[in-house]
C-alpha cells in the first residue's frame, strides 16, 4: 500500500489543540476541514491502514481530541457526517495511542451524539468497525455495555450549551467534579473494551 505523503499529513501536523475548546474558530475550522478530507479520501481509497503506520502518539492523541470536537459538531449541525468523521478518526487514533482509555471516553461522546441525531447509534458504531477492522474489538464492545455505563456522565463529560450552541464539555470545565475514581473506574471496565486480538 502507498505510504502517505507529507503533504496528506499536514493536517496532523502542528501544535496539540484543546479537546474541550474551539479555540480559535477560523484556525480550528480550517485544522479540522483539512482532517475530514484526509479521512474522507482515506477511506474512500482504502488507505486508512497507511494513516494507521503513519502517524505517531502525538497525531493519535490530535486525532482523538478531532472525534471529541466532531461529537458535539454532529450535534449541533444535525449532519451525520460529523459524527461518521469522528467514528473513523478515533478508530484511528484507538490503533496508534498509548492509553486507549482515552478514546474510549470520547465513544461515550459519539455514542450520545448518533441518540440526539436519532440514528441507529449501534448500526454506527458496526460500521466504523469495518472501516477500521483492527478497531472492530473495541468498537463491538461498547454497544453491549449496561446503558449505564455508556452515559457521558458516567465518562465525566455532561451536555450543555455556550455561545455557539449545545456542547460536551468535560465536567471540570465548569468546576462540576468528574464521577468518583473515574480513571479507577475506566481501568476494571477495560477488560470488556481490551485489544483483544490485537497481540
Amino acid at each position: 500500500m502507498e505510504p502517505l505523503s507529507a503533504a496528506e499529513l499536514s493536517s496532523l501536523a502542528g501544535s496539540m489543540l484543546p479537546s474541550s475548546s474551539y479555540g480559535d474558530p477560523s484556525v480550528l475550522q480550517r485544522r479540522d476541514d483539512a482532517i475530514a478530507t484526509l479521512l474522507t479520501s482515506l477511506d474512500a481509497s482504502g488507505r486508512l491502514p497507511a494513516l494507521i503506520a503513519a502517524i505517531d502518539t502525538r497525531q493519535s492523541a490530535r486525532l482523538n481530541a478531532y472525534a471529541e470536537r466532531m461529537a458535539t459538531l454532529a450535534v449541533r449541525l444535525r449532519d451525520p457526517r460529523q459524527l461518521r468523521n469522528g467514528l473513523t478518526a478515533v478508530a484511528v487514533a484507538y490503533e496508534t495511542t498509548d492509553d486507549p482509555r482515552d478514546n474510549l471516553t470520547v465513544l461515550s461522546l459519539l455514542w450520545r451524539a448518533a441518540q440526539l441525531l436519532d440514528l441507529d447509534a449501534a448500526g454506527e458504531f458496526h460500521a466504523a468497525a469495518a472501516r477500521v477492522p483492527d478497531a472492530a474489538a473495541f468498537f463491538a464492545s461498547w454497544p453491549s455495555r449496561k446503558p449505564a455505563h455508556q452515559t457521558i456522565q458516567d465518562m465525566g463529560y455532561l451536555e450543555t450549551t455556550d455561545a455557539d450552541g449545545f456542547t460536551f464539555r468535560w465536567a471540570n470545565d465548569y468546576s462540576i467534579p468528574p464521577p468518583e475514581n473515574l480513571r479507577e473506574r475506566l481501568s476494571d471496565r477495560w477488560d470488556h473494551l481490551t485489544r483483544r486480538g490485537r497481540d
